[in-house]
């Protein structure tokens, strides 16, 4: 019996073994030195006690995880898929006030800052108006004087009417006319 022989057909009896690339001698995939199963060979067999079992389908229970719970819906009480919907849908819940808690919030913490802006915005127009009626004032005294001298009574600076700035601000500010 040849078996690198192009022509040599198999009969039904022959056996031919070529092993998994990469294994070792005595080394075993499946199974650690003492017999027992790694987890590759607990998942491979499916040799899961009933501890294990148990375990598992405990804390798939305590996780609220709908998914995790599909598993077991075949082995579980009415008792106990009734505590499991109404935990999954009171998180449910909580978790859609929580959202609609912080989306508040951030509209609440939008208006504040632009009430916040508003209000920055209002301090500077009115630090201008000081300094443009305080600029009328400077700008009269200036002109009066200038215009006691010989080139400003050829051509004089006009003096502005400080009842008419005034005016002018309080329309601007909505307390005039």
């Amino acid at each position: 019996m040849n078996i690198y022989n192009p022509y040599y057909v198999l009969e039904p009896y022959d056996l031919q073994h070529h092993g998994i690339l990469g294994q070792k001698w005595g080394i075993r995939r499946f199974q650690n030195k003492d017999g027992s199963l790694t987890q590759a060979g607990k998942a491979r067999y499916d040799t899961e006690t009933e501890e294990e079992h148990k375990a598992r389908k405990d804390k798939a229970l305590k996780s609220g995880n709908a998914s995790d719970v599909m598993e077991f819906k075949k082995e579980l009480t009415d008792q106990e898929l009734r505590n499991v919907l109404n935990r999954i849908n009171m998180e449910h819940q909580l978790s859609k006030y929580a959202f609609e808690e912080s989306k508040a919030n951030k509209v609440s913490t939008k208006f504040d800052k632009a009430i916040g802006d508003i209000e920055h915005a209002a301090a500077q127009v009115k630090k201008i108006t000081t300094w443009t009626v305080a600029g009328v004032v400077t700008y009269n005294t200036i002109a009066k004087h200038y215009n006691k001298t010989p080139s400003g009574i050829a051509k004089p600076w006009p003096v502005i009417n400080k009842e008419t700035i005034t005016e002018k601000v309080a329309k601007m500010q909505g307390k005039g006319k």
